[in-house]
C-alpha cells in the first residue's frame, strides 16, 4: 500500500472513523448529470466541477446501529441529521491534514453520491433497499467524503448481490415504497419529510415520531430489517 493511503486509513481510525477507502476521481464521471439514487430532483455533479485535476474521492464511514443516527432537526427550512456531525468533522479533519501536507482538497462535495462512493470503495454492494450493504454493519452505517489531487491506492469496488432471495427490507416498508434494488421516491416517508408532502400522514406519525417541535426520529424501518450486521 502506498504510504500515503496507509498514513491516512491509519489516521482516519484515530479519528473514530469505522470505514476508509478511496476512489479514483474518474470513476464518477460516468454518473455526471444522472440522477442521485432514489432522490429525482437531484443531479449529480463532476468532480471537475468542484476540484479541478481532481484526482481521488476518500470515503470514510461510520457504523450507524441505532436511532441516534436518524434523528432530524430542523434547520434553515430543510432537515439535517446532527448524529452525521461528528463523522463530517472528523472527515474534514483529515482533508484538512491532507491540506496541511500541500494536497489541494474539497471538502463534502454536494450532489455526489455518497452510496455509489461507498460501493466504488468497496464498502459493499447494493441490496435490495437500494442502499449498499456492507458485511458487518449491513445498511446501517453512513458515509462522508471529499475530494483531493493527491493519487491514492484505490479500492476495488464492491461486486455481487448480498440479499439473494431476502425480501426482509421490501416487506418491512410501510408504505411499499421498495421494488428490488429500487425505491419510488415519492413513496418513501423521509422523502416526505425532506419535501414536506405527507400523502400518509398517520404513517408519517407512526413511523417518523415528533420527539419534539423541529426534532423528529426518520423513518429506518428497511435498516432495522435487514439481517446482515443486525445486533
Amino acid at each position: 500500500m502506498h504510504d500515503l493511503t496507509r498514513r491516512l486509513k491509519k489516521r482516519s481510525e484515530e479519528l473514530g472513523l469505522d470505514l476508509f477507502g478511496a476512489v479514483p476521481a474518474s470513476d464518477m464521471e460516468e454518473y455526471a448529470g444522472t440522477r442521485i439514487d432514489w432522490m429525482d430532483w437531484t443531479v449529480m455533479g463532476s468532480p471537475g466541477d468542484y476540484l479541478e485535476a481532481a484526482a481521488s474521492f476518500v470515503v470514510t464511514g461510520v457504523s450507524a446501529p441505532g436511532e441516534a443516527w436518524d434523528t432530524a432537526i430542523t434547520l434553515n427550512e430543510g432537515w439535517t441529521y446532527s448524529g452525521y456531525y461528528p463523522m463530517e468533522m472528523a472527515t474534514m479533519r483529515l482533508a484538512d491534514e491532507m491540506g496541511r501536507m500541500g494536497y489541494r482538497v474539497y471538502g463534502h462535495p454536494k450532489n455526489i453520491s455518497r452510496k455509489i462512493l461507498g460501493r466504488l470503495a468497496g464498502f459493499g454492494p447494493w441490496g435490495k433497499s437500494s442502499l449498499i450493504i456492507h458485511p458487518e454493519y449491513g445498511p446501517r452505517m453512513r458515509l462522508a467524503a471529499f475530494l483531493t489531487d493527491a493519487v491514492l491506492d484505490y479500492d476495488r469496488p464492491a461486486e455481487g448481490d448480498p440479499c439473494g432471495d431476502c425480501t426482509a427490507c421490501i416487506d418491512a416498508c410501510p408504505t411499499g415504497a421498495i421494488e428490488p434494488y429500487r425505491i419510488n421516491a415519492k413513496d418513501c416517508l423521509i422523502d416526505h419529510m425532506v419535501t414536506g408532502e405527507a400523502p400518509y400522514p398517520d404513517l408519517l406519525e407512526r413511523e417518523c415520531p415528533e420527539l419534539r417541535p423541529g426534532i423528529r426520529i426518520m423513518c429506518r424501518r428497511c435498516q432495522e430489517a435487514c439481517p446482515v450486521g443486525a445486533v
